[in-house]
């Protein structure tokens, strides 16, 4: 098994209409298999939910979190940041 830790990435969005939250994470699971995990909630509740979204590699992740951005932006959410796990860094969206 081998993780390809510089492949990871995770997108940040919030709607600050409501105050809600969306994070997506393309990533490996302790298998080495690729998924891609949802995280959401709003600021009035306590915990968020979350969901596991098993992939068959890379490439259909990478299709998946392009659908998830579609998805969001489509529903008012604005992109906070998105990051590449190994890089240790974050790169701010600038909106214009």
């Amino acid at each position: 098994m081998k993780y390809e830790l510089d492949k990871w990435q995770t997108l940040r969005f919030a709607r600050d209409s409501d105050g809600r939250y969306y994070l997506a994470s393309l990533q490996q699971n302790l298998f080495g298999d690729w998924e891609v995990e949802c995280i959401w909630g709003g600021k009035t509740k306590i915990a968020g939910v979350a969901s596991s979204n098993p992939v068959k590699g890379l490439n259909e992740g990478k299709d998946l979190m392009g659908q998830v951005t579609k998805r969001r932006i489509r529903r008012g959410y604005r992109m906070l940041s998105q990051r590449l796990s190994s890089r240790r860094y974050s790169m701010p969206i600038r909106n214009s």
